[in-house]
């Protein structure tokens, strides 16, 4: 890994350790500000995409259905 890749992966860790504003994590390397942000933007969305495919599943009776409905009556 390159020296300024290691850097951005650092600052991008300190971001999502911290939850720091990127402003203040850079502060340092303030021209960076726009690559971090980019893959902060990144992360993300892969997070996003993964909390999508591995959400756990509903618990019965809501996801708009009471199973106990079609035994009344």
């Amino acid at each position: 890994m390159q020296e300024g890749e290691a850097l951005l992966q650092r600052l991008l860790e300190e971001l999502l350790e911290t939850g720091a504003s990127v402003e203040v994590v850079c502060a340092g390397h303030p021209e960076l500000i726009p690559e971090v942000r980019r893959l902060l933007a990144l992360a993300r969305s892969v997070q996003a995409q993964m909390d999508a495919l591995f959400a756990p599943p509903a618990p019965e009776g809501e996801n708009g259905t009471d199973r106990n409905s079609s035994q009344r009556g």
